[in-house]
């Protein structure tokens, strides 16, 4: 079978800090999405029963799927992941690289780049084209940015809501772990709504200020995407990154492969 841009089924698994995601593709369309806490996935038979087991919801046969495309940060759990996936599918699980990003990367080391941050580029770009910010917001925040044709230009890392609530938590004895909330006013009335108002209109002015600070610097507007497990409840408080897309990375991955097995 051609594996072309629209070979029918492929898996794709976004492999993060604290969740792996997965999303089953039928040319370019999303058929089928799930994920999974990594500490609940720890063993490969484990998480290739599972994978079969979500498989069926969608009707599909583990034989169906003829690729299974990974970006992931997490190299052990890549690892149980890559076993798993030997029980699924004969072919070589082909992974999200610099190595494989379709368009220039234009930073000091490529290698180094997170696959799922050049997965969400790759899916940004296919979108509104450049230039364009993808800001994806779960364990970590990323900002960056991608030019015209793609490339990607690099971009800002800093600690996502809840691993700043923990790591504060753990440095300052008086003040408490807080859920992820956005209080009704951002001056906080007692010190849970006083970290709560930090963590939630601190990082969207943060964010929304980096945004227009990007683009004073370029001279340029920039079209922006957001992603992530909390990126959905920020973007609806931020000026700048309301284009909230929950698949950006499966959607990018997907892509990437399509278009490395197709030559573009």
């Amino acid at each position: 079978m051609s594996a072309s841009i629209d070979t029918p089924h492929l898996l794709a698994i976004d492999i993060g800090n604290s969740a792996t995601k997965y999303g089953l593709y039928k040319g370019l369309e999303l058929v089928g999405r799930w994920r999974a806490m990594n500490a609940e996935s720890s063993e490969a038979t484990v998480i290739r029963q599972e994978i079969i087991s979500h498989l069926g919801r969608f009707d599909f046969r583990p034989e169906e799927v003829e690729v299974i495309a990974v970006a992931s940060v997490v190299p052990a759990e890549e690892a149980i992941v890559e076993m798993a996936a030997k029980g699924l599918c004969d072919k070589a699980t082909f992974k999200v690289s610099s190595l494989t990003y379709p368009y220039p990367i234009l930073v000091r080391e490529p290698h180094r780049v997170g696959a799922d941050r050049l997965a969400a580029a790759a899916a940004g770009y296919t979108i509104t084209g450049g230039p364009l910010i993808v800001i994806q917001i779960g364990t970590a925040i990323t900002l960056d940015m991608v030019g015209d044709e793609g490339a990607f230009h690099g971009g800002i890392i800093f600690p996502g809501p809840s691993t700043a609530a923990h790591a504060l938590a753990g440095k300052a004895a008086q003040l408490p772990i807080v859920d992820i909330d956005f209080p009704t006013g951002i001056i906080g009335d007692d010190t849970v709504s006083a970290i709560q108002s930090g963590l939630s209109w601190g990082i969207v002015a943060m964010l929304d200020g980096l945004i227009e600070q990007i683009e004073q610097e370029s001279s340029r507007l920039h079209r922006v995407l957001t992603s992530g497990g909390y990126g959905e409840v920020y973007a609806l408080h931020s000026r700048r990154f309301r284009d909230y897309r929950p698949n950006l990375v499966l959607d990018g991955i997907n892509r990437i492969y399509r278009q490395a097995e197709a030559g573009t």
